[in-house]
């Protein structure tokens, strides 16, 4: 293949796609220190299910899209209204909990992160941009690889002058592109997911919806519905509950459950739960072992490095290391001598 025409490709790729590409690394490499750098202290004793319970009895709950339920680590419950809006409750109370500037700046990096400030267009453009990302790795490995033998750790240190700079470039590049490829590629696939999850769909060994084998529970008794899912699994995470849309009285709710012997971190089963009847609906239980389950368990706490305890360092190093291979291969190029 010509090595010029490739040089060109990944140059002008690379330009083209810098800044948006370092807003991603650098937001995300943020953000997966989240709950450290931005979910506040809070003073009362955290039991999120007295507050769940109360934002469940709360009619404007209806309104909401969904309820990330909080825990020890992010005392919070944050409720995404249908208007887009977000709003925080405190977990162990249920009371509005004010969005100070960290949670605000939290938003926004997230925001960034996601849709790159500008809505549904970002998102798109994020979808195009992410396999372009990985193209531009993978095309700089293969300029790379003949030149292997001469990487020196020394050639890590930039220098003003442009060779020094490229040295530095395809030490860095050599170091990272690994870890890069992979972090990339599972963001891209994330960006994809609901199309690849379709395309899974037909391998997944799906069980049908069944009768939840829980106690009744008081009606119109949200905390009590709590309980009595606790009781039936008690080592269950609540990690989100969302209204049921088809209710005719919007009265029920579903609550994404982590099961025992769940990977992903949030979990992926579902039960249906009527507060003002006292009954549960359905139960979807994902623990299944099959190649749509491996693929959900598996790609969202790599992307976001929980998946091992010490994948989100090595993370927040690629992330590191990401923007500096941006700047010094934009330097570098705006450095090139230009033809006469």
């Amino acid at each position: 293949m010509n090595r010029r025409l490739l040089a060109n490709a990944h140059a002008w790729l690379s330009l083209a796609l810098a800044a948006p590409l370092l807003a991603l690394v650098t937001t995300g490499g943020i953000l997966l220190f989240k709950n450290d750098l931005f979910a506040p202290s809070l003073m009362t004793e955290i039991t999120p299910d007295v507050g769940l319970a109360t934002l469940l009895l709360t009619s404007r709950m209806r309104e909401a899209s969904v309820i990330l339920v909080g825990d020890e680590e992010r005392p919070l419950h944050t409720v995404e209204w249908t208007n887009g809006e977000i709003e925080y409750f405190d977990a162990s109370t249920g009371a509005v909990h004010e969005a100070g500037p960290r949670l605000q700046l939290e938003h926004s990096l997230y925001l960034l992160h996601t849709e790159l400030l500008v809505g549904g267009f970002g998102d798109l453009l994020i979808r195009v941009f992410a396999p372009l990302f990985v193209l531009i790795a993978l095309i700089g490995l293969i300029l790379w690889w003949p030149g292997r033998a001469q990487w020196r750790w020394q050639a890590l240190f930039p220098g003003a002058s442009r060779p020094r700079l490229l040295g530095t470039h395809l030490a860095i590049g050599a170091l990272i592109v690994i870890p890069a490829i992979m972090q990339m590629s599972a963001g891209g696939l994330l960006a994809h997911n609901p199309t690849i999850r379709y395309w899974l769909k037909p391998l997944a060994t799906i069980a049908p919806l069944t009768e939840v084998e829980l106690r009744r529970f008081g009606p119109g008794d949200s905390a009590d519905a709590i309980a009595a899912v606790r009781e039936a699994y008690p080592q269950v995470r609540i990690s989100q509950v969302s209204p049921l849309r088809s209710s005719a009285d919007n009265s029920a709710w579903i609550f994404k459950l982590r099961l025992p012997g769940e990977s992903h971190p949030n979990g992926r089963s579902l039960l249906e739960v009527d507060v003002a009847s006292g009954k549960f609906g359905k139960l979807s239980d994902a623990r299944r072992d099959d190649i749509a389950a491996a693929y959900d368990d598996t790609l969202y706490p790599l992307h976001v490095g929980s998946l091992t305890g010490w994948l989100r360092y090595l993370w927040v190093l690629t992330a590191i290391g990401l923007c500096l291979l941006i700047v010094s291969g934009v330097w570098s190029f705006l450095k090139r001598p230009r033809r006469p």
